[in-house]
């Protein structure tokens, strides 16, 4: 799959690429837990927050993506993803994520630059994931990361694919950030 290198006690890799549906890269591990008929190239069918906790401590990415994979997770998941992540990234690593962005679609439709409609479809969007069930913006992108490890390097808006997305890229800069409250209680257990 990615490029490998050993170091310390772990292997690092190039490149995951988390919720990969069919846009996958030749040098990454592609992981997406939905079946992809005629893939473009070989990937891993397993959730992607299991694939983060079953890999740790073996392995660590330079690099981390998921675009339009965020969205779609619940919010239980969603307060252990940037904790994976830190586990996951080597030190001075990157996350980058593209995610619908909400306050760029209120605006639009505001000011009637968006139809309900695709207001709807982006906010809404159901497919073969499901639903979107958290709704993101700068101010979210820091609530979760900021405090887990990371730095934000660049946050910004602008039309994706056929909705309007925000681009998410932090860095990692403390080793494995702060373990939510749930996990660090299980970790606790004799």
């Amino acid at each position: 799959m990615g490029t490998t290198t050993k170091t310390q006690t772990y292997e690092v890799r190039e490149l995951l690429n988390l919720g990969c549906g069919r846009l996958m890269f030749k040098s990454a591990d592609n992981v997406d837990e939905g079946e992809i008929k005629n893939p473009p190239y070989p990937y891993i069918q397993e959730n992607a927050m299991d694939y983060l906790a079953r890999m740790y401590p073996k392995v660590r990415y330079k690099k981390i993506i998921a675009f339009f994979f965020l969205e779609h997770l619940k919010p239980v998941d969603l307060s252990f993803i940037p904790y994976l992540i830190n586990q996951a990234l080597t030190m001075g690593g990157e996350f980058m994520a593209v995610v619908p962005d909400f306050d760029s679609i209120c605006k639009l439709y505001l000011e009637g630059k968006l139809s309900l409609r695709m207001a709807e479809i982006d906010v809404l969007s159901q497919n073969n994931m499901g639903p979107h069930s958290t709704l993101w913006n700068k101010q979210k992108v820091e609530e979760l990361f900021l405090e887990d490890g990371f730095e934000l390097i660049e946050y910004r808006t602008g039309v994706a694919g056929r909705g309007i997305g925000g681009l998410i890229r932090v860095q990692k800069i403390a080793e494995d950030g702060t373990p939510p409250e749930l996990y660090r209680s299980v970790e606790e257990l004799p």
